[in-house]
């Protein structure tokens, strides 16, 4: 209890020095977070993509002059639904399919079902005879829909009545609308899935709906192969067969420029931040041998000086770390116009959190050690 006091004590003597260890602690928490979210943006966004799709062989449409293309008036959309007949009736193309997104909701066509199938946890997914019947239509919900409602529930949609027959899995992901990339896929807890049918969509809708079109190229065949271009071209539509691999690369490399700007100014903030830290530790210590000395003088023993010293840094990196909690959980970052979200990352903050602990401590030891060779008189001395 005494050396509790003595600590606080100690803290309290110094509390505005604490305070500035504290501030850069603090920074370099932040410093590593970005850093981290920069690379996971790189790798983990790559990764739960490649779950979803094979990016090589997939295929999407990508709009050449989509800037030009603001209003619907500038688009045919009669040439738009004859080229949606043409790639549905492709019989070279057997995987294929779109999608829409409206508010929570995921509508799918019937193609779609043969190119992917959400992970289930409960009840079945979507099937092809599910769009036989448009009076009687099921919906697969999301994983949050399970704590209210059970299969068999019915739920009212637009003035349209669903039967609910399955639940996806917590935490399933799927592609964006329009397969444009941002800081992650869309996390479907809250979504509810159901068909849709292409001819009923307003003339909006299926705009959106082709740009979310996407299909897998036989490995056997190519582009030419399918005819797609050619009926691209009578159909005088802007669209350009890609590789989803290739949209991928192009918004990727948009944004390399600021990834490894931000990661190379994370890093130097790290640096200088670390190195102000270790020498803000090494003075505070230089400064504080007179009072080692007359604790020594007073009777107080080496280990118990390096154990208050172990328990004062101790203690300010576990402040640190609380406050970096607080900073994150009431304050999101965002990066490159909301491209790369920075949040907390408990465990990359904890292992920070051990490796700057045993930084400190290793410093503290090797100085008290050469502190501790001089006499307490010496000590008091200033010496």
């Amino acid at each position: 209890m005494h050396m509790f006091y003595n600590i606080l004590k100690s803290i309290a003597i110094r509390k505005k020095f604490f305070f500035f260890l504290v501030i850069q602690l603090v920074f370099v928490f932040i410093s590593i977070n970005e850093c981290n979210a920069v690379y996971s943006y790189y790798n983990d966004n790559m990764k739960d993509i490649k779950k979803i799709i094979d990016v090589n062989n997939t295929m999407s449409f990508d709009i050449k002059n989509s800037a030009k293309r603001k209003n619907i008036q500038d688009i045919n959309v009669d040439h738009i639904t004859e080229f949606y007949d043409f790639i549905s009736n492709n019989s070279k193309i057997s995987e294929k399919g779109g999608y829409i997104y409206r508010n929570n909701i995921l509508g799918l066509d019937k193609n779609f079902l043969s190119f992917y199938s959400f992970p289930i946890s409960k009840g079945r997914n979507l099937t092809k005879d599910d769009y036989k019947d448009k009076n009687n239509l099921p919906v697969v919900l999301g994983s949050n829909f399970e704590e209210n409602y059970n299969l068999g529930d019915t739920i009212s949609i637009e003035n349209k009545t669903f039967t609910i027959i399955g639940f996806i899995k917590k935490d399933t992901k799927f592609l964006q609308e329009g397969n444009i990339f941002t800081d992650s896929l869309i996390n479907l807890n809250d979504y509810i899935i159901m068909p849709i049918y292409f001819y009923d969509l307003n003339d909006i809708d299926k705009v959106s709906f082709m740009k979310s079109f996407i299909f897998n190229k036989p490995n056997t065949l190519t582009i030419d192969d399918l005819e797609i271009n050619e009926k691209i071209k009578e159909l005088s539509l802007d669209y350009v067969v890609r590789p989803f691999n290739d949209i991928m690369k192009l918004f990727y490399n948009s944004t390399k420029g600021p990834a490894k700007i931000k990661i190379i100014n994370s890093i130097l903030l790290l640096f200088i931040t670390m190195s102000g830290l270790v020498s803000s530790a090494i003075v505070s210590l230089l400064k504080r041998k007179r009072e080692f000395g007359i604790l020594i003088a007073l009777g107080a023993s080496k280990k118990s000086i390096l154990l208050q010293v172990i328990l004062e840094n101790t203690l300010l990196v576990i402040f640190s770390f609380i406050l970096s909690i607080l900073q994150f959980a009431f304050y999101g970052r965002y990066l490159y116009n909301g491209i790369v979200t920075v949040n907390l990352n408990i465990t990359n903050l904890f292992i920070t959190v051990c490796i700057l602990f045993i930084i400190i401590i290793s410093i503290s030891l090797i100085l008290l050690i050469q502190i501790f060779k001089f006499s307490s008189k010496e000590l008091i001395g200033g010496i």
